[in-house]
């Protein structure tokens, strides 16, 4: 149900052990929290089976009848097989009673509707918005078929090279030992003095070239990285 207008970004992030798709609109990012709807509702359609035409349209119409009826922004959603939650902020909570009615009355789903009091956006800001590691899973995603496309088989195993960047030699050195620990094997250093973060170093992991283990191993070594400053440039691996 992603909207026309706003600035909307996806991307694939785990919940609970399973990929879910999340879609958000970053339009409201840099504004800020919008003090005049400060009531966030959760809106949940969950299907027994894996969710089709049938039921995406019908989750669809109940979405679109709650918007009319609570004249909400509508600033995202997560999505998995089997369900859908969206989230809107709202002016008021004033409809949650009509809300929830409205869910039950839906037969060949099992729909919910909450409410809770959120002023400063926290699920917007904290849930949906995307740091540096989410954002890295859609520029693996555009890599990934760029390399099926000249021809890389994306199921054999291989040498996967992370090119990390720091603001320190020490803070280099720092990561580099953690990253030994955490399973990678270390490679040359770099260094690149027109950046911001001119000191890196590569760091090595076996994989296929399957999405999700990319996504694994660029989130690890993101979320490794920020601990001293420091980020991922780009990956690469031989053909």
């Amino acid at each position: 149900m992603k909207s026309k207008i706003g600035d909307w970004f996806e991307y694939d992030w785990p919940i609970e052990g399973k990929t879910a798709r999340f879609a958000v609109d970053l339009a409201h990012k840099y504004a800020g929290k919008t003090d005049e709807y400060p009531y966030l509702f959760f809106v949940n359609c969950a299907s027994k089976k894996k969710i089709g035409l049938s039921e995406r349209f019908k989750i669809r119409l109940f979405a679109n009848h709650l918007k009319l009826m609570i004249e909400p922004m509508y600033v995202g959603s997560i999505k998995t097989k089997k369900q859908v939650q969206y989230y809107f902020y709202a002016k008021s909570n004033a409809m949650l009673d009509e809300a929830k009615a409205l869910a039950k009355k839906q037969r060949s789903l099992r729909c919910r509707v909450d409410c809770i009091h959120e002023p400063m956006w926290d699920t917007y800001f904290n849930v949906l918005c995307p740091d540096d590691a989410k954002k890295q899973t859609e520029k693996n995603r555009e890599t990934l078929e760029l390399m099926e496309k000249h021809g890389y088989s994306l199921s054999s195993t291989r040498r996967i090279s992370l090119h990390m960047y720091f603001p320190s030699e020490p803070k280099l050195l720092e990561f580099a030992e953690a990253a030994r620990l955490g399973g990678f094997a270390i490679g040359d250093t770099e260094f690149m003095p027109e950046q911001t973060l001119p000191h890196g170093i590569i760091i090595i992991h076996l994989s296929s070239l399957r999405k999700k283990e990319i996504d694994d191993i660029t989130t690890r070594a993101i979320v490794l990285a920020k601990q001293y400053g420091g980020t991922l440039n780009y990956w690469d691996c031989p053909k």
